[in-house]
């Protein structure tokens, strides 16, 4: 096959090698052409954890989240998956709330964030791990 592309032209990628059922890894240089950055939720997306009260003025949720992205060879987003989750509740009240009430409080902001971000195009659809972190300031 390869003569046959050489004599007539023909441009034959060479794509990474990968188990089958895996994708491969995105270069490291691939431009991202719209990349929000997930924030921390404002007192009124934090509404559906705190209710109403003014508790969310004396909780903050330090943590991180990893998550897995698949580049779409047109540089969509397809799919994010969350790998790992972390947290701990900082503040006077953090006493408040149960092991687990917070679980998806950062994930969910990552995942919305990651899903809208757009790359330049790739010979191949690909996979890159990042990792958000929120930490309360000193």
């Amino acid at each position: 096959m390869g003569r046959f592309a050489r004599a007539f032209g023909f441009f034959s990628a060479v794509l990474p090698t990968v188990s089958a059922g895996q994708l491969a890894t995105c270069p490291e240089d691939l431009d991202a052409i719209f990349q929000p950055s997930p924030e921390y939720p404002s007192a009124e997306e934090a509404t559906d954890y705190f209710g109403r009260s003014t508790r969310y003025l004396h909780v903050f949720v330090e943590g991180s989240v990893v998550v897995r992205l698949t580049v779409s060879a047109s540089g969509n987003v397809d799919e994010v998956k969350v790998i790992d989750s972390t947290y701990r509740l900082v503040g006077r009240d953090r006493d408040a709330y149960e092991d687990g009430y917070f679980d998806e409080f950062h994930p969910t902001n990552v995942m919305r964030a990651v899903k809208r971000w757009k790359f330049a195009p790739v010979d191949y659809s690909c996979q890159m791990t990042r990792v958000f972190s929120w930490k309360m300031e000193d």
